[in-house]
């Protein structure tokens, strides 16, 4: 946390340590940082749904994580990043073009797709379709 210029970052940053360190003890039941990608996702989920933070909320804390990770494995603490992005999902990852939950993808027929808006993406209607 050294070549962090700004003290808000660096303050995120413990408080995304300490996050996780006390959820590892009261859920794991240990603090170490031998964790499995399995941990990072059962944590990422917590975050999510039990704190109810934010998407962007739950993806800093992760990158945080990931950064922790790669400097253990570059000083030879790690020999691997549980937390590396490519791993573990970030957050919700529905796009405009993805239904909401517990609807249908749209069929590849044109006239049952929903409305295009001027950047081309699908636009939902404020009501839920019928499911």
């Amino acid at each position: 946390m050294f070549g962090l210029r700004s003290e808000h970052t660096r303050e995120a940053y413990r408080r995304d340590l300490q996050t996780f360190h006390a959820w590892l003890g009261a859920v794991r039941g240990h603090t170490d940082l031998a964790v499995e990608v399995g941990d990072i996702e059962v944590y990422a989920r917590h975050l999510r749904e039990d704190r109810g933070e934010k998407r962007k909320t739950v993806a800093r804390r992760l990158s945080t994580l990931s950064a922790l990770y790669k400097r253990l494995m570059v000083t030879g603490h790690s020999e691997r990043n549980p937390a590396d992005p490519a791993l573990v999902s970030r957050g919700d990852t529905r796009t405009a073009d993805t239904p909401p939950p517990g609807c249908r993808a749209p069929t590849s027929n044109p006239s049952s797709r929903p409305p295009m808006n001027a950047t081309r993406r699908a636009t939902w209607p404020t009501r839920a379709p019928p499911c």
